[in-house]
């Protein structure tokens, strides 16, 4: 019998935002109850508050999972149980930029499938080094865009590119309409990379119009965010709030928002939020370059351009009509299912 081990992107105790890892992980439980399955925090991706933070009221760093959303500290058997257990499948992301043996030095999976999230070419030193290493010994690499498929042309094999984006359990994010509490709104951690800028503009375009954000606040951001909140009366923060209340939060919010800085690491990913956005029937405005796939249901254009593509997704909103509206955006949404994706990851591990 497999076992898994899934390295998080955030504590598994964190109930803000799971990342897409630990959806993964809930998935495989719901799909295979029997498989032994284990989730690995990733302490090393927090900044020196937030280990302080976690670490003095989360238990990890080693999870075993015993249901969709449901796990146990691991016990020393469990650590022991890992390092006898064949075949042992590996599931990292290109977040995990040091080599897993440092995590767990009795670590040896037969399996290693290895997801890269975004460009991680343009990455310096260790952190690129990590990431070479990984394309080399992972049997399996999960891309999750045709813009990450490109960084990987002549530098993997590619029999062993598996290009499937993010996913979404479309019900989940599914509720009646409800009065609207905010005109516009964002959920996610409040990263370096959020345009705060554009959404500075966008408050001061509609000052009437209450904005808010919703997530925990990344230390590098925390002045920039204060800062906004202090000049625009009408952007809101009501911090990191459990993921199982977000699909009742987004539906108080007319228009969604992914405000997002040009960068050459991000701008190749597949952004999780778009798929839920668009799963609890929001328009959405965004100044990420999407897919082709994604475009026709989004709203989006460069920094410059986000004031109007938020004007014309209220429009939608107001209307009750419009690219998220599109008939073939159901259709797009159910064969990008979390069940649909990890049954894809499954199968590369039991391929003969």
């Amino acid at each position: 019998m497999m076992t898994w081990l899934v390295c998080g992107l955030f504590p598994w105790e964190d109930r803000t935002l799971p990342g897409s890892p630990r959806l993964m992980a809930n998935t495989l439980a719901r799909l295979h109850p029997h498989t032994p399955l284990y989730y690995l925090d990733p302490v090393h991706l927090l900044d020196a508050s937030q280990v302080t933070r976690y670490r003095s009221s989360h238990q990890g760093p080693l999870w075993h999972l015993t249901g969709p959303g449901q796990a146990e500290p691991a016990t020393t058997e469990d650590y022991r149980r890992l390092a006898t257990a064949h075949p042992l499948v590996l599931y990292s992301t290109s977040y995990h930029h040091v080599n897993p043996g440092s995590w767990m030095n009795h670590l040896r999976p037969d399996v290693w499938v290895y997801n890269v999230l975004e460009n991680a070419v343009v990455l310096d030193g260790t952190a690129l080094s990590a990431h070479q290493r990984a394309l080399g010994a992972a049997q399996h690499v999960v891309s999750n865009s045709a813009a990450v498929t490109n960084t990987l042309v002549g530098r993997v094999d590619p029999g062993k590119v598996l290009e499937w984006g993010m996913a979404v359990d479309a019900a989940f994010w599914h509720r009646d309409p409800a009065p609207p509490r905010w005109t516009f709104g964002f959920f996610g951690h409040l990263m370096p990379w959020i345009d705060y800028d554009a959404v500075e503009h966008l408050a001061e375009a509609v000052p009437h119009e209450p904005i808010v954000l919703i997530g925990p606040v990344h230390s590098a951001s925390q002045s920039r965010l204060s800062a906004l909140i202090q000049r625009r009366a009408n952007v809101h923060w009501i911090g990191p709030q459990p993921y199982a209340r977000l699909p009742d939060l987004t539906r108080s919010i007319r228009v969604m928002l992914l405000p997002r800085v040009a960068a050459a690491l991000s701008d190749a990913c597949d952004p999780l939020k778009l798929y839920e956005y668009l799963a609890a029937g929001k328009p959405v405005a965004t100044t990420f370059p999407v897919s082709p796939a994604m475009a026709p249901f989004v709203h989006h254009g460069p920094s410059q351009e986000f004031v109007a593509c938020c004007q014309a997704a209220l429009i939608d909103a107001l209307r009750g009509q419009g690219r998220h509206t599109d008939p073939s955006l159901a259709p797009f949404l159910a064969i990008r299912s979390w069940a649909a994706r990890a049954e894809a990851i499954w199968g590369l591990t039991t391929r003969a």
